[in-house]
């Protein structure tokens, strides 16, 4: 009938070395074109961490979409359809008010008690 599925996949990356977890929930969706969608990151085991949404096409490869520096702070707020906020500093939730119809992608929720820079010289200290 005209209708498709898509699959989102959001997966979940942990960082063990600083005690740090990452979880998401749900942790897979299927949905209609044009329905909408939320998932919520939770992190425990850090406070202010720093939180990154990365988003992985098979046309783009993985890149970062997201990030957060602290509660109320995202840069950028909204990008291709998708937004996301931090309303509580170990929470961030992505949205969008109507799922891509492109190619299925995987999302993953980081954090982080280092910043992720652009290098602008040898040796930067986060």
């Amino acid at each position: 009938t005209g209708s498709h599925l898509h699959k989102i996949n959001l997966n979940v990356v942990s960082h063990y070395l600083l005690h740090t977890y990452v979880g998401a929930k749900p942790l897979d969706l299927v949905l209609k074109p044009s329905f909408p969608l939320e998932i919520s990151c939770t992190i425990s085991g850090y406070s202010n961490p720093y939180v990154y949404w990365y988003k992985w096409s098979k046309a783009d490869g993985i890149k970062l979409k997201f990030t957060s520096l602290a509660k109320d702070l995202m840069d950028p707020s909204e990008d291709d359809g998708f937004s996301a906020s931090r309303p509580e500093d170990l929470q961030s939730v992505l949205k969008s008010t109507r799922a891509p119809q492109s190619d299925p992608a995987v999302w993953y929720c980081a954090a982080s008690a280092h910043s992720v820079r652009e290098k602008v010289t040898c040796c930067t200290k986060t």
